[in-house]
C-alpha cells in the first residue's frame, strides 16, 4: 500500500515550498509546481546550490497572486498566471523552454536579494 504523509508544491524553483492538503494534477505535474524560476541575465536558471539565499524566499498563493517574502524586505506580489513581461528562451540544466518575465520590480527584488543581476520568469508552454 502507498501512503502519502505530506504533499508540497514549489511555485518558484529552489524557493521554499507550500504544504498542501490536495493538489490538482495537470499534464505537466501539480498545478503551480515549479512554474516559476529565477534566471540570470544569460537566461540560465539559478539554483540554491549556487545561490543559497533562494531558500529564504517563502512562497504563498493568494487568489490569483504569487506572494514572495524574504527577511528584511517588502513582499513581492506577481500575477500567478499569464505574466505580461517579455518572452524569452531560458535554460534549465540541459533543457530549454520559453518563459515570460515577471517585470522590472520582480527583477529588482531578486537581484537585490541574491546580489546578482537576475529576473523572475514563468515557464510558458
Amino acid at each position: 500500500m502507498i501512503t502519502v504523509r505530506s504533499l508540497h508544491i514549489y511555485p518558484v524553483k529552489s524557493c521554499r515550498g507550500i504544504d498542501v492538503d490536495i493538489a490538482e494534477v495537470a499534464a505537466t505535474g501539480f498545478r503551480y509546481d515549479r512554474r516559476w524560476m529565477v534566471v540570470g541575465l544569460d537566461g540560465v536558471f539559478l539554483s540554491q546550490r549556487t545561490h543559497p539565499d533562494l531558500t529564504r524566499v517563502v512562497t504563498r498563493i493568494d487568489g490569483g497572486r504569487l506572494i514572495l517574502d524574504a527577511p528584511h524586505r517588502s513582499p513581492l506580489e506577481v500575477a500567478l498566471e499569464n505574466p505580461t513581461g517579455d518572452s524569452r528562451t531560458v535554460a534549465i540544466w540541459n533543457d530549454t523552454c520559453r518563459a515570460a518575465t515577471a517585470g522590472p520590480a520582480a527583477a529588482e527584488w531578486f537581484s537585490s536579494l541574491l546580489e546578482t543581476p537576475c529576473e523572475l520568469v514563468r515557464v510558458v508552454r
